[in-house]
């Protein structure tokens, strides 16, 4: 399957094509009537903007433009980054060098920023669950928590923070979650971090919350408490099993998306030599994980179907070509 939409999402030779309805419009004036201006050496027709006389073609103004390397190889790296395997050996997959590779990895991380911030919003959500996993920057003794958020009727991956234990932190992926969706959710579960228990009935006063506190003796489990903050525990659960969701609280979706993104992340492996060394990287790679969780990567429990597809913010799967050359 992923084979397929990968390999199907390189340029299609136009040279037949003249019809003005497949022409991209001026990115500088919007005219869409361009001319023909001859073609590339990858099939790719060129254009010419009558009114103010610049050239372009289909890819300009993406991630893809201007690069002489097949757009096959380059999707085809982004999806192995996606995935978890390094730059360096997608470098000797590929035969290029890992500044090659940091260039194309380095175009969709921007990308994907400014996709995922145009396409979620406005989300329904009924259940969501909060979550932090630890990582670090540049070495162990720099750790950052990475917060997250998943609605749970679609899986999909609503938001995330990458940054520290403090309210200011809290805060702000609270509120970014807020942003995203619609209206407050039904029930809201977290585990049990102490700001947690101040900050979401402050952004989400109508949602019933409780913690799941998990507690642990010399490294292992022991105990598990529920501890109700908005409402009480009989509503929470006659809400959740009234979803088709089970009969208990829980942050299970959230830990099993936090598990998927150490395996896809790999600078979020618990014993890894793939460190970032900038903030920002480690930012970067949610957002390119985020947009192939969201949009490429189906899920079975989804009956094939992507989280984003579940949620009503798209109506199809996406492939890296498409999403890559998506124009915002």
């Amino acid at each position: 399957m992923w084979s397929k939409s990968l390999y199907s999402s390189d340029p299609i030779n136009i040279k037949n094509e003249t019809s003005s309805s497949v022409r991209p419009e001026c990115q500088k004036c919007r005219n869409k009537k361009p001319i023909i201006h001859g073609y590339q050496n990858n099939g790719l027709a060129r254009y010419r903007c009558k009114q103010c006389n610049i050239t372009y073609n289909q890819l300009t103004g993406t991630p893809l433009a201007r690069l002489r390397t097949p757009i096959k190889d380059v999707t085809e790296s982004i999806h192995m980054f996606a995935t978890g395997t390094t730059q360096s050996d997608i470098a000797r997959i590929k035969h290029k060098t890992e500044k090659t590779i940091a260039n194309w990895i380095w175009r969709a991380m921007t990308h994907c920023l400014k996709f995922i911030n145009y396409f979620l919003k406005d989300i329904t959500a009924y259940f969501i669950q909060f979550d932090e996993l630890y990582t670090f920057v540049q070495n162990k003794g720099n750790k950052k928590l990475g917060w997250m958020c998943i609605e749970v009727f679609s899986r999909l991956l609503v938001s995330f923070v990458i940054g520290d234990w403090t309210n200011k932190i809290a805060k702000k992926m609270l509120g970014l979650t807020k942003s995203r969706l619609k209206t407050n959710p039904l029930v809201i579960t977290t585990d049990g971090l102490e700001r947690y228990t101040e900050f979401v009935p402050e952004f989400f006063p109508t949602s019933l919350y409780a913690q799941v506190v998990k507690k642990y003796k010399k490294h292992r489990l022991d105990s598990v408490e529920i501890k109700p903050i908005n409402g009480t525990l009989n509503k929470i659960i006659q809400v959740i099993a009234a979803m088709g969701l089970g009969k208990t609280v829980n942050t299970s979706y959230i830990e099993r998306l936090n598990l998927t993104a150490r395996n896809s992340v790999n600078s979020l492996a618990r014993k890894t030599w793939c460190v970032v060394k900038k903030h920002i990287v480690s930012v970067g790679k949610m957002y390119v994980f985020q947009a192939f969780y969201d949009f490429i990567r189906t899920h079975m429990s989804l009956e094939g179907r992507t989280p984003a597809m579940a949620a009503g913010v798209t109506d199809h799967v996406w492939n890296w070509h498409e999403l890559l050359t998506y124009k915002l």
